[in-house]
C-alpha cells in the first residue's frame, strides 16, 4: 500500500512540474563552433607537467526556460594534443545549467554541469605505450560566454569552457580548456 501511495504522489507531483515546465513557453536553440583547445598535462609518475594546445570544435543544443536559465547538451572534439613519443585526442559530452544575464543584445552567461571526456593515446612510430590508449572520466565542467544577437534567431558566441580529465589510466591528468566561437541559431 506505501509503495502504491508513493507511486500515486510522484505522479502527481510529475504532472504538476510537467505542466508548469510546459507553461513557461521554452524556447530551443542549437549551435556550433571552433577554435583552440589548451591543457596542462601532468604527468603522475614523473611530476612533470607541460603545456599543450590544439584545435577543438565544438556542438550544442539547449532548452531556455526562461531569460536567465536554460539547460545545455553539448559534444566537443579535439585534435592531437602532441609530445615526444604520444599523442592525446579527446572527446565527450556533458549536460550543463547555464545562467545568463542579457543586456540589449548582449548576453553573458555562466554554466556549471557534468561531463564525460573520452581520451585516446597513440604512440608515433619508435615509442610503444605502456598504459592502457583509452580512458573515459566524468567529471566536473564550467565555463563563461558572451553571446551577441543579430537577429531574434541567430547569434555569436564566444566560449571560454573548462573540463576535468585523465588519459593512460591515470599516468595523464588535468584539466583541458577550450576557448571557441560559435553560431547560435534559436527557434
Amino acid at each position: 500500500m506505501k509503495t502504491m501511495k508513493f507511486k500515486f504522489l510522484a505522479l502527481a507531483a510529475l504532472t504538476c512540474l510537467s505542466t508548469t515546465v510546459m507553461a513557461q513557453n521554452i524556447k530551443g536553440y542549437i549551435g556550433f563552433g571552433g577554435g583552440s583547445a589548451f591543457s596542462s598535462i601532468k604527468n603522475t609518475s614523473t611530476g612533470n607537467t607541460s603545456d599543450y594546445s590544439t584545435s577543438s570544435s565544438v556542438f550544442f543544443g539547449g532548452a531556455r526556460i526562461n531569460e536567465n536559465f536554460a539547460v545545455e547538451a553539448e559534444y566537443l572534439s579535439t585534435g592531437d594534443f602532441k609530445d615526444t613519443g604520444v599523442h592525446l585526442k579527446a572527446s565527450g559530452y556533458g549536460l550543463s545549467g547555464v545562467f545568463s544575464k542579457p543586456v540589449g543584445n548582449w548576453t553573458f552567461s555562466g554554466k556549471v554541469g557534468l561531463t564525460s571526456i573520452s581520451t585516446k593515446l597513440s604512440a608515433t612510430p619508435g615509442y610503444v605505450l605502456t598504459v592502457p590508449a583509452d580512458q573515459t572520466k566524468a567529471g566536473i565542467s564550467f565555463g563563461g560566454m558572451i553571446d551577441y544577437s543579430f537577429t531574434q534567431h541567430a547569434a555569436l558566441r564566444v566560449a571560454l569552457s573548462s573540463y576535468d580529465y585523465e588519459a593512460g589510466a591515470g599516468a595523464l591528468s588535468g584539466r583541458m580548456g577550450t576557448l571557441n566561437v560559435a553560431g547560435v541559431f534559436s527557434f
